[in-house]
């Protein structure tokens, strides 16, 4: 476990005046109850004489809510379409020159999203590449030399003063009968204009939709081109004779709606003030003695011009609808819609805080405490209480895993505290610095700790990742062990992977520190395989996990053996014992140095050179 600076202190913040949980349960429910009653008595005082403008706001804000969100459901695909083929082209995933790719991508476009009827593509020299749907023809593609093509001049020139997709006006293709509105983005590589793309959308489809939200309901819906050409209507389902490449749109005098055409003579109704605020007009025509309500709003941002949205519907369906809800008992319901909204506020309030807690607490459990904010504090006094005794709980805990490693802690628990003291084999390995004395003569107190605790951040997470327990920090020196607390087999291995990952590491700090004009690090490891005694070693009131014996020692002695046995300019020395070598499978090349006689030990020991795998 790496050496830990910080540790989160419990927040102390209290609020200035804190209630208790069982008074402010009573004091909400007396509250809601009140509430309830007096809400029924009220309206139903009030019932005779509310809320005409209330509902025509509710409905205006939903009967023009449909059209709008139909329209945009049915085009701002088309957007995200364009901008991602745009995408492909600014980050070189596509390039326009490649015709086949960029002839799929375009196909692609045509399968995400039906509503496109063509997507063209132009390149500088006003080629022109096309995928398009046709009725009874299917899918396909074209290309054509557009040089003498006014539109390729126009949509080029459109393109290349935009930057980013533009909306053109409408326009009506005689060759399939439909007004189309289309959609066009200058495609560019690191501010290279490169050709632009665009798509045609068909309005044909949009007329389907507003009969649709007709039929459903019971309404006439619309789509206006400014204010007085028809773009999409029930009656455009089928083309009109007035359509043609002059004239994409109808002109309201001659769409043959009677009550649209009163559109422009309308009078805006006082007291839809909501209906405002969200952008939609209320207001009745006059037609034959008959007077509709129409609800409108202006969008922009699909063509040249804004369009004008809306329906109508008769003043007598509206009457109708308001007193069949004034039947249905609407103090009721809006009674009871009220308690139970104010019954989930309620149960949220003091609910959230507590699972919060559990949360935390099941992260705490798991020793994932760096994941655990500290709780806030709450203005109900047993839950403030609870949120203070948690965060002094993690602030402790933090702290001790500070000291205690992880993995054992882990273990600990799961034995619920048993680590009785037994002779095992295991793996041991020692690491110091070469020189690290000369070295901190000439820093400070403050760069000594910030070198040591990036060196052991290093080398913690190299052991750590090997399943290794580091077991202690002795000045600039490591001590880890593989084999306990966990059983593993194989712990020679691990132990000489984690010692070529910390070679590895020191080497790419090093050329960090060579970039800032600061010394290399050199370090030298020992590693040794061999029984130990691990366990909980020390008196009762201060207890460590760690490996005692002869093992330890000849680790230790072997990171001192590698002075003499420096390897070379290599900024880590890595030596292990013929007996750790023997426990190596083949992927591991040890090098033979030779048979030494340990500090300490009588018997020659044979020593080998760890240089990668």
């Amino acid at each position: 476990m790496s050496p830990q600076t910080d540790t989160a202190e419990p927040d102390r913040r209290q609020p200035k005046r804190q209630i208790s949980l069982t008074v402010t349960l009573t004091v909400s429910i007396g509250m809601l109850v009140l509430i309830a009653v007096l809400s029924v008595l009220w309206i139903g005082l009030n019932t005779s004489r509310r809320n005409t403008l209330d509902l025509l706001n509710v409905q205006s804000a939903m009967l023009v809510g449909d059209i709008e969100a139909a329209i945009r459901n049915h085009l701002d695909p088309v957007l995200e379409q364009i901008r991602f083929v745009e995408n492909l082209v600014a980050t070189g995933a596509l390039d326009p020159s490649d015709s086949e790719r960029l002839t799929a991508v375009m196909l692609g476009t045509l399968a995400a999203a039906p509503q496109i009827m063509a997507t063209v593509h132009w390149d500088t020299n006003r080629q022109k590449l096309i995928a398009f749907r046709a009725p009874g023809v299917g899918i396909g593609t074209e290309t054509t030399d557009d040089r003498l093509n006014p539109v390729a001049t126009e949509v080029l020139a459109r393109a290349t003063a935009a930057s980013e997709p533009v909306w053109g006006p409408p326009v009506f293709d005689d060759g399939v009968g439909e007004t189309f509105v289309n959609l066009v983005v200058p495609l560019r590589r690191d501010g290279k204009f490169l050709g632009a793309l665009g798509t045609a959308v068909g309005m044909r489809e949009l007329s389907f939709l507003m009969a649709e939200i007709g039929l459903r309901l019971e309404t006439t819906a619309f789509i206006l081109h400014g204010d007085d050409q028809v773009l999409a209507h029930p009656f455009l389902t089928v083309p009109h004779d007035d359509m043609s490449e002059a004239s994409p749109t109808v002109a309201l005098s001659r769409i043959g709606d009677l009550a649209l055409e009163g559109i422009g003579g309308r009078e805006l109704v006082p007291g839809f003030a909501n209906a405002a605020a969200g952008g939609v007009e209320v207001a009745a025509i006059e037609n034959g003695g008959a007077t509709q309500i129409v609800f409108t709003k202006r969008i922009r941002g699909y063509s040249d011009r804004d369009w004008l949205i809306g329906a109508y519907l008769p003043l007598q369906q509206v009457n109708t609808e308001l007193l069949r809800l004034r039947d249905a008992a609407l103090a009721g319901l809006a009674t009871l819609i009220l308690a139970i909204i104010a019954a989930i506020w309620l149960a949220r309030k003091v609910a959230h805080p507590i699972r919060r807690v559990a949360a935390a607490a099941n992260r705490v459990a798991a020793l994932q405490l760096h994941d655990v904010t500290p709780i806030p504090g709450s203005r109900i006094r047993e839950i403030n209480e609870q949120a203070l005794a948690f965060n002094a709980m993690l602030a402790g805990l933090r702290w001790f895993e500070t000291y205690v490693p992880r993995r054992l802690v882990a273990r600990l628990m799961e034995s619920e505290g048993a680590a009785e003291s037994d002779e095992r084999d295991l793996t041991v390995m020692f690491t110091d610095i070469v020189g690290f004395t000369s070295l901190s003569e000439t820093m400070s107190a403050g760069a000594i700790k910030e070198l040591l605790n990036g060196h052991f951040t290093l080398l913690g997470a190299a052991v750590e990742v090997e399943g290794g327990t580091i077991d202690k920090f002795i000045g600039d020196a490591l001590m880890a062990f593989w084999g306990a607390p966990d059983h593993m087999p194989d712990h020679a291995m691990h132990a000489c992977r984690a010692a070529l990952a910390i070679a590895t590491a020191i080497s790419a700090d090093n050329e960090q520190r060579a970039q800032r004009g600061e010394p290399r690090i050199r370090i030298r490891i020992g590693i040794h395989t061999g029984p130990a005694v691990v366990g909980n070693i020390g008196a009762p009131g201060r207890m460590n996990y760690t490996i005692v014996g002869d093992t330890a020692n000849t680790g230790q002695r072997l990171e001192a053996l590698g002075k003499q046995l420096s390897d070379g300019d290599s900024d880590v020395t890595i030596l292990l014992s013929g007996t750790t070598a023997s426990r190596l499978d083949k992927t591991f090349r040890p090098i033979h140095v030779g048979e030494f006689e340990l500090t300490g030990k009588r018997a020659r020991i044979e020593v080998m050179r760890l240089t990668g795998t």
